[in-house]
Formats: structure tokens, sequence, C-alpha cells
């Protein structure tokens, strides 16, 4: 009997002393000391690593690093933890899985965002592309629609339906024909390689460098991706730049022994 109300005791007292670590780290949180708050999740997963929300708090203190610090470098490892530590608590495994794949987000899909790509030799005179970002509020599918304008006429629209799915970027047809294509993949490291289709071709990706310094019309963007894209039994292929937190920054045509500028970012806008 007296075994038994020992363990109830040390029970209540570990579930309250967590509480009230718990509660000190989303107060921070919420009062803007995301420093501290980070430190204080950390810390209260250090002391409780069993606790019935650790998952969680790894997740809280990943997206913290991520969402408020931006140090993608810090959040990562958090994320794992909790994928590989916790593989029965299924929401935060799924949510740390997807705020992995975004840290850093070299392809933010939020509505309201907005691009205005132009081709880089005339600056826009030849070529314009607007793009937005939308989410459907009754399917929950999120698009990219855009418009491309040679001077002041426009000639032709667009819609992809993008969506992750087993640690890939996949981009597809608006009217969901024929199969989406993998256009970024996990982990976003270089010499990532892999294969998917366009239409009725295979295409062949490679990450071929995350750290290069880019400077377009936009401004100047460091830490930026960049991707090679190949069609099979083609010589020559692009690259894609992709910005974190931003997006697609510039495209080049490129061959053996050259690389020349097609397209690039005039301007963007983070939020509606």
């Amino acid at each position: 009997m007296v075994r038994n109300l020992k363990v109830v005791f040390l029970t209540t007292f570990f579930i309250g002393c967590g509480r009230i670590s718990l509660w000190r780290a989303q107060s921070l949180e919420k009062r803007g000391q995301f420093d501290k708050a980070a430190m204080a999740y950390e810390s209260f997963y250090e002391k409780y690593p069993q606790h019935q929300r650790a998952a969680e708090v790894l997740y809280l203190a990943g997206r913290v690093y991520m969402d408020h610090l931006g140090q993608c470098q810090k959040a990562r490892p958090l994320f794992e933890r909790a994928i590989r530590n916790y593989p029965d608590h299924k929401n935060w495994v799924q949510m740390s899985r997807d705020a992995l794949f975004r840290c850093p987000d070299y392809f933010p899909l939020h509505s309201g965002r907005s691009w205005i790509l132009v081709d880089s030799e005339t600056g826009g005179r030849n070529m314009r592309q607007e793009m937005e970002c939308f989410v459907d509020s009754s399917t929950h599918r999120t698009y990219l629609q855009g418009w491309f304008f040679a001077g002041k006429k426009r000639f032709k629209d667009f819609k992809k339906e993008y969506h992750h799915q087993d640690w890939e970027l996949k981009e597809m047809e608006s009217d969901g024909k024929g199969a989406p294509t993998t256009i970024l993949k996990y982990p976003m490291a270089v010499g990532m390689k892999w294969v998917s289709r366009r239409g009725f071709q295979e295409v062949h990706f490679e990450v071929t460098d995350t750290r290069a310094q880019v400077k377009v019309r936009a401004g100047v963007f460091p830490d930026v991706l960049k991707l090679k894209e190949q069609i099979s039994g083609v010589r020559s292929w692009k690259y894609d730049y992709y910005a974190p937190g931003v997006g697609r920054i510039l495209t080049t045509v490129a061959g053996p022994g050259f690389e020349n500028r097609n397209t690039e970012l005039l301007s963007y806008q983070v939020s509606p």
C-alpha cells in the first residue's frame, strides 16, 4: 500500500512539474521571447524525455527555431528526434516530417504569396510571368496559377497543383491528367539525385549546390539551392535556383561548357 502511494505521488509530481515547465515555455513563446522559449522547450525535453508530450515539445522547439529564429540547423535535429524516437505519436511525427521538408523552405506554398519573373535579357519587355499561390477552400488543395505576357499582351495562362508526399514535393497539372512530377526531394543536399516524369518524358534531377549566392533583379539571395533538370536523351539541361523562404529566383539554360540566364525574379510578395 505504501509503495503504491509512493508511485502515485511520484507520478503526480512528475506530471505537475512537467506541466509547469511546459507552461513556462509556451508563455515565453507567446511573449515573443523566442530564444528563451526554445531553450525552455529543450530543457523540458531533457528533463522529461518519457513524458507523454515529449514528441510535441520537440516539434514546438523545432518550430520556434524554424519559424521565429530562422535557425534550421538547430530545428532539424529536433524534428528528426521526434520522428525517430516517437513513431507512435503519429500526429506530431507527421507535423515534424512536414516541417523538416520546409526547413529551409525552398518552395513556400501559402495563400497570398505572389511572384513576378521576367526574361533576364530585357527585364520583362520581351516576357513577364506573374504567379500567385492559393489554397482551394473546398478541397484544401494548393495551387499556383499564373499568366505569361509578351509586352502588355497576355498570351498564356497556367494552373498547377502542388502537394507534399513521402518526403517529396510533387507538381501536377490542375486537371489531374498525367503523373505528378517530383520537383524537390528530401534531403535536399548536394549530390541528391532522383528520376521523375514530366508528361511522357523521363527527367533527371540533381542538387548541385545549397550555398549559392545569387543576384537577380529582386536582390541578392544567400544559401540558394541549385537544382539541375535534364530530359533523358537531351544533351542540354536547365538549372532552377531556389532561395529559402522565397522560392524560384532564377532559371538558366546550360550544356557542356556554358550556362546562360533565362528568367529571373523581379519582385515578390510574401503575404496578401
